[in-house]
């Protein structure tokens, strides 16, 4: 069970932030103040986000005016496809959907579904994959796919429904098939980035990215595919994507243990011997959301235990409940390990999932994705 007490440690939380961040992208918490990201950024969704989960729950309209006023400076990013990747359905889910499924904003539907057609826009027919980021001096990314994508899917099965117009569902589905046919181990593991030939579209190899290595086994990147699969499950159905999201899920647990947050890549220290063990709460609170998704698609309460389980952890061992003045929800989060980034912080998207957790363990909102 979920205590009342911890949605008000949240509302208290969006409340401050509201009057120290206003319109603006945070991204990571160092010494309890968020530094600020820009509107091209892919975390740009995330504070609107918590703001419309907010508004969700209380109706505060200045929860939403908010939200509408940084949803209206990310039309510059419409404009210019150079700055959108495949992290489009992270920013307007959270923004334009949730506008539109909850006020019935025609001009949130608009950018909503220009945002579909763009991501749309990405797949590569030769792979049956969807693109993820645009041209990097360090990496030829015209083939590359990373596990992140799937929670960028719900945006075009929404698509579908809202239309009637079945090819965003089959974009969605080619996409996934390619997931699971090239990412998925056996033992329940996800690989972070895979790379193909955008000619052929064949797959050539995995690399670790984000993850200690080709073979690891990054937290996050399980959560997004254990989250990411259950809403695929919930739009269509479709039993592999309900056994895939039942494997990572299945994994992601017996990997915690009885650890109150997991480890930023499970496997880089057992492993490797390398990769100073470091926890990832943004790990933890994605899966959490995963899990009660899941376990109210499959009527399986093990799972909606094992969500409260890790709510109540991070609530209670990592997050600033004693301290008011830090503008994050949650600590002991990991950016990007190999990168040495944003090592030890709080994390916007951390601290959104966090706040979806709350709202849908206590009030059983419907989701935005």
């Amino acid at each position: 069970m979920i205590d009342q007490k911890i949605w008000d440690f949240v509302k208290d939380k969006i409340d401050k932030n509201v009057a120290e961040i206003g319109a603006a992208y945070p991204n990571a918490a160092i010494d309890g103040i968020y530094n600020q990201g820009n509107v091209r950024d892919w975390i740009s969704g995330f504070w609107p986000g918590i703001l419309w989960k907010g508004y969700q729950v209380t109706e505060d309209e200045k929860f939403a005016m908010l939200a509408r006023e940084i949803e209206a400076n990310m039309d510059q990013k419409l404009k210019d496809t150079e700055w959108l990747d495949h992290d489009i359905g992270f920013i307007w889910s959270l923004t334009s959907v949730s506008d539109y499924k909850m006020t019935g904003n025609q001009e949130s539907r608009r950018r909503a579904l220009l945002a579909a057609n763009l991501l749309m826009g990405r797949f590569n027919l030769a792979g049956n994959f969807i693109r993820a980021w645009n041209d990097r001096a360090d990496l030829d990314t015209k083939g590359l796919v990373i596990i992140d994508s799937v929670m960028n899917m719900p945006l075009l099965f929404w698509a579908a429904e809202e239309t009637g117009d079945p090819r965003f569902r089959h974009v969605a589905e080619a996409h996934l098939g390619t997931i699971i046919q090239t990412f998925f181990r056996e033992d329940g593991s996800v690989a972070h980035t895979g790379i193909f030939d955008p000619e052929t579209g064949a797959f050539i190899e995995e690399i670790g990215n984000q993850s200690f290595a080709a073979g690891s086994a990054w937290s996050r990147g399980t959560a997004w595919a254990l989250y990411g699969f259950a809403l695929a499950g919930r739009y269509t159905r479709r039993p592999e994507y309900i056994d895939a999201a039942k494997m990572v899920a299945d994994f992601f647990i017996e990997q915690m243990g009885e650890e109150t947050a997991p480890a930023w890549d499970f496997r880089a220290e057992a492993q490797y011997g390398e990769g100073r063990i470091l926890l990832d709460t943004s790990a933890a609170a994605i899966a959490a959301c995963g899990l009660l998704v899941f376990a109210k698609l499959t009527g399986e309460s093990h799972y909606r235990e094992q969500g409260e389980k890790i709510i109540n952890n991070l609530y209670h061992h990592h997050s600033t409940k004693d301290d008011p003045t830090h503008q994050g929800m949650l600590v002991d989060a990991t950016g990007h390990y190999p990168k040495q980034k944003n090592l030890e912080v709080s994390l916007i998207y951390g601290d959104y999932f966090f706040t979806e957790a709350v709202v849908t363990a206590l009030f059983d909102k419907p989701l935005f994705w």
